[in-house]
């Protein structure tokens, strides 16, 4: 049985960006600190073989990625929910999923606690060192006939993260500002498509996003 909740495709990508800016010490942090840049920057990641956790955007293309399995299994074997149905009424989501999974509906989790929350904002430390990571130079080109590519790649990753300090925010509130309007509108024409394709494989309306 298999289960997805999504969230609205803009709100995720902004959000996942917003997690790799104010990362605790799991994730390797985003040193990019304009969304709209790392967007930029997130094509060329994908040539260079960058795993999904860098994947801003392209996470957000959900039909892409449930199609596969409406494909492979019975649509009785997939539930798919929405985050504001899960924000909205969690109770009423989590009794759902226990009786598509047959266990016991009438159990009540605590669902007061928020876990995730965005508590420390990477900044770069010396500025020359990021620009000699980040981007090429002859010194890095004599390197690459003797380090395979994703030896380069946790190469650079590493030092990037040693060159950033992870400030925690006063009173670990997040650093998140909201997302600009115009990129915003730009980014949901783009993932239109999509939300029309997942609109039908779901049998749902998904017109609020758009």
């Amino acid at each position: 049985k298999l289960i997805a909740i999504l969230r609205d495709p803009v709100e995720r990508a902004y959000s996942h960006f917003t997690m790799r800016r104010n990362k605790g010490y799991a994730l390797v942090a985003e040193p990019i600190a304009d969304f709209k840049d790392a967007l930029v920057a997130e094509d060329e990641r994908v040539r260079e073989g960058w795993k999904s956790g860098w994947h801003y955007k392209r996470r957000g293309f959900y039909f892409a990625q449930l199609k596969r399995y409406y494909d492979l299994f019975d649509r009785d074997q997939i539930r798919v929910y929405l985050y504001e149905d899960l924000r909205i009424n969690p109770a009423k989501v989590l009794v759902e999923i226990f009786r598509f999974l047959g266990v016991d509906e009438a159990y009540q989790p605590d669902i007061h606690s928020v876990h995730n929350q965005g508590k420390y904002n990477a900044v770069i430390k010396n500025h020359a060192l990021h620009r000699f990571l980040t981007k090429e130079n002859v010194f890095k080109n004599a390197l690459k006939p003797f380090l395979n590519q994703q030896l380069r790649r946790r190469l650079k990753n590493h030092f990037i993260d040693r060159n950033m300090a992870h400030q925690e925010t006063p009173f670990g509130v997040s650093t998140r500002n909201g997302l600009n309007p115009e990129l915003r509108k730009r980014l949901i024409e783009e993932y239109r498509e999509d939300i029309l394709a997942l609109q039908n494989l779901l049998h749902r309306d998904l017109s609020a996003s758009l």
